[in-house]
């Protein structure tokens, strides 16, 4: 991804930055660090998430479930972008990314039939989700606030604070909660439909998240220009002849 950034997107060294959960990392993918990066001087920023993402109904009277990009130190992200006048896009390699912006209509998926190219191969591979269940969370902080509570949100305030908490777990009134992005402010790339799991996968001997090898071996195979739709379209050809069929990017 960094290649692509910088040798094919023509973006700068100095305006990339690799943030990664492994030992030795200058950069840690936690919550602050990343909305961080987010608010970016630059008017057009595009974030590569490659983790886990989780669903949850964060109130009692929310009808719909939200999407939840999980950090390094497991502080969820409620709300993807935060600022206007900028152009946002976004890959995210995660479980559930199809509905990580709202306002964003589907422009490849099931509701687009002519997208789906070729029968469902047979056969079948070992593969892991990228998903953290709301529950597995909540009984780990409650081992670190103490607090005897099903509500993420209580711990996530409790123990990180307003200031790192998202805006959507601190019960706050609807005209304080940051405005979406606007209808076609923001491109999403998302790994799988809303209701969907994104898989990691071993891959010609690696293991990689299958979405991401997907995007990388359309783009190779394109010679590096190519359009979003069709870097999606091939991107699902590529999962279907390694067998993946419940996931659709």
């Amino acid at each position: 991804m960094m290649e692509l950034l910088v040798r094919h997107c023509a973006f700068a060294p100095d305006n990339v930055d690799l943030l990664v959960d492994q030992p030795g990392s200058l950069v840690m993918p936690t919550a602050r660090n990343i909305i961080t990066k987010w608010f970016t001087k630059l008017n057009h920023l595009i974030s590569y998430f490659s983790s886990s993402l989780a669903m949850d109904q964060y109130c009692a009277t929310a009808e719909t479930f939200e999407q939840l990009i999980v950090p390094s130190d497991r502080n969820p992200i409620a709300v993807v972008c935060q600022r206007e006048q900028y152009i946002f896009t976004m890959m995210s390699d995660s479980c559930f990314s199809g509905g990580l912006m709202e306002h964003e209509p589907e422009q490849i998926g099931p509701s687009h039939p002519s997208d789906v190219v070729g029968p469902e191969p047979e056969g079948g591979m070992i593969s892991i989700p990228k998903m953290i269940p709301v529950e597995a969370l909540v009984e780990y902080f409650s081992t670190l606030t103490g607090l005897d509570s099903t509500d993420l949100g209580v711990h996530l305030l409790h123990h990180f604070g307003p200031e790192d908490c998202s805006l959507i777990f601190q019960n706050l009134p609807q005209s304080q909660l940051p405005k979406p992005l606007n209808k076609d402010q923001g491109i999403l790339m998302s790994a799988c439909q809303a209701d969907e799991l994104s898989q990691d996968a071993r891959i010609d001997g690696k293991h990689c998240g299958a979405f991401t090898y997907a995007v990388q071996k359309a783009l190779k195979e394109k010679s590096w220009t190519i359009s979003n739709k069709s870097l999606i379209v091939n991107a699902r050809v590529v999962l279907k002849n390694k067998h993946i069929r419940d996931q659709h990017p």
